[in-house]
């Protein structure tokens, strides 16, 4: 599967269909998954990320990435020229968010519910498109 499943030529919906699949694919990964000992994400963690997926979609956008995190969880990343977001949710429920550029960093815990994610998504598109 390509890192990015949206790239404006794919059609949003078929983008949320293919994002969403990931998800549900890594609720098979095992502790170990990366041939150490990372934890596999936790139902809650993909639970969290998947409304995520729903936000962005509704404001018409997509991750750039999305993967498995080494300390468990899920990671959703989002780039645009030098600058990245990055939004972990940890298998406690818990998420934390860096924007990053070549030069700064800016990290902030982050509500994991529909309003803390839809404020997320904001702060996201604004440091982007900024």
């Amino acid at each position: 599967m390509p890192l990015s499943p949206y790239d404006g030529n794919v059609g949003l919906a078929e983008a949320l269909n293919s994002w969403s699949e990931k998800l549900e694919q890594m609720r098979q990964l095992k502790d170990g998954w990366n041939r150490h000992h990372a934890p596999a994400p936790s139902d809650l963690a993909i639970s969290n990320a998947a409304m995520l997926l729903e936000v962005m979609a509704q404001e018409e956008t997509m991750p750039t990435r999305l993967a498995p995190s080494a300390i468990g969880g899920v990671g959703v990343t989002r780039r645009r020229g030098g600058r990245m977001a990055y939004t972990e949710f940890y298998n406690n429920g818990t998420a934390h968010a860096l924007l990053t550029d070549e030069e700064n960093d800016s990290t902030f815990s982050v509500q994991t519910n529909r309003k803390g994610l839809e404020e997320l998504l904001a702060k996201i598109k604004a440091y982007l498109d900024g």
